[in-house]
């Protein structure tokens, strides 16, 4: 007959690690989306795209990481498939519906960036769907140490100014931080 130790078993405390993928990247991507909004003062409707999308991933991570629920990991996967969905096509084929998406856009390190980040919370949030009972847990001082090593891997995104090297193709009005004598008149 075995012994019961004395004092019960420490449950599990934290995130699961997958849900964290997911509220960070998201978090993060959300973070580099509102940077290019920055770089693209010029263009109202690029501006309206990146705001909308910079907030929606940002209270998504916001939200995954402070209350993950079943039907949040769903959308935080459809909203960011969807970034990654667009950001490949916009560097491919281009989407010949909307006029600032329609020419083919070379990579950038903003771009990449948010679109590492939104995979990553792409990546996480289904994993998190698929295996709904994990037992690991991320211990507060893992989950700090992860999402400062999230933030600093996102600053080159973040500061990074957004450039054409194909020609500006958002239209005469549009500036980049990079090239302000070109439009200075």
């Amino acid at each position: 007959m075995g012994r019961r130790p004395l004092t019960p078993r420490p449950t599990p405390t934290g995130l699961r690690p997958a849900i964290w993928m997911a509220a960070v990247g998201s978090a993060m991507a959300g973070s580099v989306h509102g940077a290019a909004a920055r770089n693209h003062e010029g263009d109202q409707l690029l501006t309206a795209m990146f705001v909308a999308t910079a907030i929606v991933q940002v209270l998504l991570g916001l939200g995954l990481a402070l209350r993950p629920r079943r039907p949040m990991l769903l959308v935080a996967v459809l909203v960011n498939a969807v970034a990654v969905a667009v950001w490949a096509l916009t560097r491919t084929v281009g989407i010949g519906a909307v006029d600032v998406l329609a020419s083919v856009e070379d990579v950038g390190t903003q771009d990449l960036g948010a679109a590492i980040f939104a995979l990553a919370a792409v990546l996480g949030a289904t994993v998190a769907l698929l295996r709904p009972a994990g037992a690991t847990r991320l211990r507060m001082g893992w989950a700090a140490a992860t999402a400062s090593l999230a933030l600093v891997a996102a600053l080159p995104a973040v500061a990074a100014e957004h450039s054409h090297s194909r020609g500006d193709s958002h239209g005469a009005e549009h500036a980049h931080g990079d090239d302000e004598n070109a439009h200075a008149g």
